[in-house]
């Protein structure tokens, strides 16, 4: 399917934090869905659905919806995104099923709140003929190839120093590290530190006020991801910064979806059949 010059519709249901509100006053930063799609050249966002008084929603020219129902009077977006609680994911995948038929679907992770409801999701995407994709922002991240070339097949130790918990934060270093170490699973022993191949991983957990932190160590090889665009790489010969872009994450999920539907390039890109790994190995 080639894309066509006129924009595909989208709609975003939640409109709170990830849906709207973490870059809504900042001139340089995408990291809602909101504006991400607002730049988008494929999509046009044409409504948004959120049963919260939410003021900030006053200051935008929206169409909002309080339910899906009332949105399918109106609209059949091609494109929903789905930023709502996750123990909410499945009550608003069925009403989207049941009123809407969309052609693209994005969730936020972790894309239900357990094994059986994420395994329903994919099975009634699969269906319908429904792209189903999870929201990992930094598997979508530019230059994330050249990462990956780097420290290909080499013995490393990985420090990652990370707020929040398991199910909804450490998610997003899991496919991170299975694209850049590959997983290694064992069929009893599931320990964290040794899940990943030629990688070692310590984690120590940190205060939510707290930046993430990724460093990574081989044979004469410094990698350090502290800031939230740079990566500092160091060896023996040479020393070079890599921008990941991450202040931009959401436009490059956007842009790395529709180049792979539209325009048949590929991406790093998490699928609905993909994200049951994780849930697979955490269940609960």
């Amino acid at each position: 399917m080639m894309l066509r010059s006129k924009k595909k519709t989208a709609c975003i249901i939640g409109l709170g934090k990830i849906g709207i509100a973490y870059d809504f006053y900042s001139k340089s930063k995408t990291k809602s869905h909101f504006k991400a799609l607002e730049k988008s050249k494929y999509f046009k966002l044409i409504a948004g659905v959120e049963k919260k008084k939410i003021k900030l929603l006053n200051e935008i020219n929206l169409q909002i919806f309080s339910n899906i129902e009332d949105l399918s009077k109106n609209y059949n977006p091609y494109l929903i995104v789905i930023s709502v609680p996750t123990k909410k994911h499945m009550g608003i995948f069925s009403d989207i099923m049941q009123y809407l038929s969309p052609k693209i679907i994005l969730f936020e992770k972790p894309m239900g709140k357990n094994i059986t409801e994420a395994k329903k999701i994919v099975k009634i995407c699969k269906k319908n003929k429904t792209y189903l994709f999870v929201n990992y922002v930094r598997n979508y991240l530019p230059n994330l190839e050249k990462l990956k070339k780097l420290i290909y097949k080499k013995k490393l130790l990985v420090h990652l120093r990370y707020s929040g918990n398991i199910h909804n934060d450490f998610c997003h270093y899991f496919y991170l590290f299975d694209y850049l170490f590959g997983l290694k699973l064992h069929p009893k022993k599931r320990n964290i530190e040794n899940m990943f191949k030629n990688c070692t991983l310590k984690i120590i957990k940190k205060k939510n006020n707290q930046k993430d932190n990724l460093k990574i160590l081989g044979k004469n090889l410094s990698i350090e991801w502290k800031n939230d665009n740079f990566i500092k790489i160091k060896t023996n010969f040479y020393q070079k910064i890599l921008n990941m872009d991450l202040e931009n994450y959401q436009s490059h999920v956007i842009n790395s979806i529709a180049q792979n539907i539209f325009n048949n390039k590929k991406r790093c890109l998490i699928s609905g059949q993909d994200a049951l790994r994780f849930h697979k190995i955490f269940n609960d």
